[in-house]
């Protein structure tokens, strides 16, 4: 489509280059403001709109830039569907980003990394240290995975989110697909854009991090991921994979040498306890079993001997010859 537009530009004599791959870059800054820049690779004389949730953006919402300029800062709690339309006399494109609050993070890795900044409190993945197994955890109904492991399994609570780190991030110039059991292409990124994304509904991506997050988890969601990386000779140059399961959120699981939450621990305990009193149960019963097995043994002995007392006559004796 872009090589149609700049031919009609050659050839109807427009000085005006058009509009090309429009990115959004958002960023933590300090205070808890957020940062978005939007540029295009292509394009002349350069016209910026913004609207967020739908409505064009306010200076109640706005700390500095306004609704024309390519770079805004948005006050500290400000957050939703983000859009920057850019346009010249020859074209227009408009992208699209899930802007989520930042909140101030302090925590230490256990190889003695500090980690203390602001960050998107949404795609926060900075404090998952690296080295633990599994590569999933999980706070309330939202689950945190790192997928740039190959082989990582992921795990995701039935109806809540999920947030997979794919990558470190996706600005370089990098084409990455994103595959679900080895048919279904569910995410492609490009060029810097969003080329098709099939979760759409119910997710976005984060370029500066290489997060993507969906919510409302389904069962269909289950399955096994590819991401295929290629340069830009369309050569592949990484394959990683990962397994999803998506279970109900009383039964989410977290391998045994992570910590569970309060939840999962509750759990496990009232099982443990509720098999104990079984056992404990079927012991006693086995023991009255044969204790009473026994007394009425004894008892029909008792009653043998008392009648040949009784009776001699009835009884014989063995001589020996």
């Amino acid at each position: 489509m872009e090589v149609v537009i700049v031919l009609l530009v050659m050839l109807l004599g427009v000085s005006h280059a058009p509009v090309s791959s429009v990115l959004l870059v958002p960023e933590c800054l300090s205070q808890g403001n957020t940062g978005v820049s939007c540029s295009s690779e292509v394009g002349d004389s350069l016209q910026y709109n913004w609207t967020l949730n739908g409505n064009t953006l306010t200076d109640a919402q706005l700390l500095s830039g306004n609704k024309d300029t390519n770079n805004i800062t948005l006050k500290q709690g400000v957050s939703g569907l983000l859009v920057c339309s850019v346009n010249n006399k020859v074209n227009s494109i408009s992208t699209e980003l899930n802007i989520s609050t930042c909140e101030f993070i302090n925590c230490t890795l256990s190889n003695g990394t500090n980690i203390s900044q602001w960050v998107f409190s949404a795609t926060n993945t900075l404090c998952i240290d690296p080295t633990t197994t599994p590569t999933t955890t999980t706070v309330g109904v939202e689950t945190h995975c790192d997928g740039r492991q190959d082989g990582a399994q992921c795990y995701g609570a039935l109806g809540g989110t999920l947030v997979i780190r794919l990558m470190d991030n996706a600005l370089e110039k990098f084409r990455y697909r994103w595959i679900k059991n080895k048919t279904d292409v569910i995410f492609v990124w490009q060029n810097n854009n969003i080329e098709h994304n099939e979760l759409k509904d119910r997710s976005f991506f984060t370029a500066s991090n290489g997060t993507f997050r969906i919510n409302n988890l389904i069962r269909t969601d289950d399955g096994e991921y590819t991401l295929n990386i290629n340069n830009p000779d369309g050569q592949v140059v990484e394959e990683r994979t990962l397994q999803l399961l998506i279970q109900a959120t009383n039964t989410l699981c977290i391998d045994p040498t992570t910590t569970s939450t309060t939840t999962t621990v509750g759990h496990s305990l009232l099982v443990c306890g509720l098999e104990a009193v079984v056992v404990l149960f079927l012991l006693a019963g086995i023991c009255i079993y044969f204790t009473w097995k026994k007394k009425k043994y004894e008892k029909a002995e008792t009653s043998t001997e008392q009648r040949t007392m009784d009776h001699p006559e009835n009884s014989f004796a063995m001589i020996e010859m």
